[in-house]
């Protein structure tokens, strides 16, 4: 006979925001992998302009913000791993463990929010400024 999983509403409510980090995170990666090619297409037109600088400068922050997702979604699958045990009744449910590591997470996933925000913004400037030099050089 199988036992019902010992969930604490807690743990479940932990578990449900962990999931939908980790399709934000997904969503993440394709929006930094788009980045990354609006860059790479642009940087070849910014060459020997005031600009590369920046454009260098903005593809070293979504690396960082890529490396920052990676260690991220290790620690959701680290949870969402954990709280399938628990489901499972392999593990007990361990609120308090659960807690600190969902605090930590939703730490991080704070940061990489606004990274990508600002980071996405700032690079959308130095298209549309880009595009904008070029409207002038052709009029």
């Amino acid at each position: 006979m199988e036992t019902t999983p010992t969930f604490s509403a807690k743990s479940l409510q932990y578990y449900v925001i962990a999931k939908s980090w980790a399709s934000d995170l997904e969503f993440f990666k394709m929006e930094t992998s788009f980045l990354n090619r609006l860059l790479d297409e642009y940087f070849l037109r910014l060459y020997n302009r005031k600009l590369t600088d920046k454009v260098k400068g903005s593809g070293q922050r979504l690396l960082c913000l890529a490396q920052n997702e990676v260690k991220v979604n290790h620690l959701i699958c680290q949870q969402l791993k954990e709280m399938e045990w628990v489901a499972k009744n392999k593990i007990k449910d361990n609120e308090e463990r659960t807690s600190l590591l969902q605090v930590e997470i939703e730490s991080q996933m704070v940061n990489i929010m606004c990274e990508f925000r600002d980071l996405k913004t700032d690079i959308f400037e130095l298209v549309e400024n880009i595009l904008r030099e070029e409207r002038r050089a052709i009029n």
